[in-house]
């Protein structure tokens, strides 16, 4: 089935933001549809009503310019935090399923969320009643830090952290796919615990294998495990460490995995506390490094593939006077196991932060981040176009 007929007829020139000036937007994030087109959801806060809208657009040029956005929900308890945005992904019969996470505003459990999920067989222009993606509905449960991808029997997957009851700062890493009758099935524990407030992320590699990489949390050590599963989510390996950093935390770091494949290469990447050691590493699932930044001022780090070239971006903190702060956006390319080029960045003000990013099938890569310019209140999502895979 074609997805996305509407590009060509809807498609607008981009002008940065892409988002609504007048409104905040966070939690930019980029998919593809079955046809491998680009498309890139985010929200935006009304600051006046409060109501928190997850909106996506898709672009048939590789992210140069993007169709009128379509919205998917609308509501105040929408969680927009980075490490349990909103995600979108298509299943092989064409329909978009997005699943995102609310808080229950619950007085006396003002952490509790739920883990939801709807579904669109028009391209975004109707969607569902929202549904529960786990099965155990028992409120005042955190339930998030999510990742979604289409699966290579068509099928959508979802991997989230999961509350153990009466166990504090203690979650399970559970997974759910969705059946033929467009529900999310049983869902089963892939590990009893793991760091608590991290990000998971989701990969399927060109033989269809799933992978899921996770930080884990062993006595407090919490370095970056992986597992795979061959047959679509129905069994799994064994977890076992990607690099021992062996870092020691009493308390979880908000900062997950991403990974991407280049070539025949599964690739992730992470930042790690460790002291002496603290910064962002790039390495292999078997443990060979490709690349690492140091100091603690560069976190939150993203992998993007395009060929045999991988495209590593993160945020970096500078030192600047109170009045007048700077987060950069930085970026570097990644061949046979070094980095190519030195870093590059796209901002030279303001505060730009959570990058994500995409390969193109022309070799380029864009990326897409929440920027708050000086002086200005509201952060906005950009757009950027950068380098090329032949350079």
């Amino acid at each position: 089935m074609q997805t996305f007929l509407w590009l060509a007829a809807a498609l607008l020139a981009l002008k940065p933001p892409l988002s609504d000036p007048a409104h905040t937007a966070a939690s930019p994030r980029f998919f593809k549809d079955r046809s491998g087109n680009t498309l890139l959801s985010w929200t935006e806060k009304n600051t006046r009503t409060n109501a928190i809208t997850l909106f996506f657009a898709g672009s048939s040029d590789g992210g140069r310019t993007f169709t009128e956005k379509r919205k998917v929900v609308s509501s105040p308890a929408l969680n927009t935090f980075a490490e349990m945005m909103p995600k979108l992904a298509y299943r092989a019969d064409g329909s978009l399923v997005a699943v995102y996470v609310e808080r229950q505003q619950m007085p006396d459990q003002k952490r509790a969320m739920k883990l939801l999920y709807s579904l669109s067989s028009d391209d975004g222009r109707h969607w569902s009643a929202p549904r529960m993606v786990h099965q155990d509905t028992t409120t005042g449960r955190v339930r998030g830090f999510f990742d979604l991808i289409g699966l290579a029997d068509g099928q959508v997957a979802a991997v989230w952290l999961n509350d153990k009851p009466g166990r504090a700062h203690e979650r399970s890493m559970n997974f759910a796919k969705t059946l033929k009758d467009h529900t999310f099935g049983e869902e089963k524990i892939l590990d009893e615990s793991v760091c608590d407030c991290c990000r998971t992320n989701l990969l399927v590699d060109d033989k269809g294998q799933l992978h899921v990489f996770f930080r884990e949390n062993m006595d407090n050590v919490r370095d970056i495990h992986h597992l795979i599963s061959a047959d679509n989510g129905g069994r799994f390996t064994d977890a076992g460490v990607v690099y021992q950093d062996d870092w020691h935390v009493n308390g979880c770091p908000h900062t997950g995995p991403s990974s991407a494949q280049v070539g025949s290469v599964v690739l992730t990447t992470w930042f790690t506390g460790k002291s002496g050691s603290e910064g962002v590493k790039v390495a292999d699932t078997q443990g060979r490094l490709w690349a690492s930044l140091e100091g603690s001022h560069v976190k939150h780090p993203q992998l993007a593939a395009a060929g045999e070239v991988a495209l590593l971006t993160w945020e970096e903190t500078s030192e600047q006077p109170a009045d007048t702060p700077l987060t950069r956006v930085g970026y570097q390319f990644l061949r046979a196991g070094k980095p190519l080029g030195s870093p590059q960045y796209l901002n030279t003000a303001g505060v730009a932060t959570y990058p994500v990013a995409t390969g193109l099938s022309d070799g380029q890569f864009v990326i897409a981040y929440e920027h708050q310019a000086a002086g200005e209140a509201l952060k906005q999502v950009l757009t950027q176009v950068v380098g090329s895979a032949k350079q």
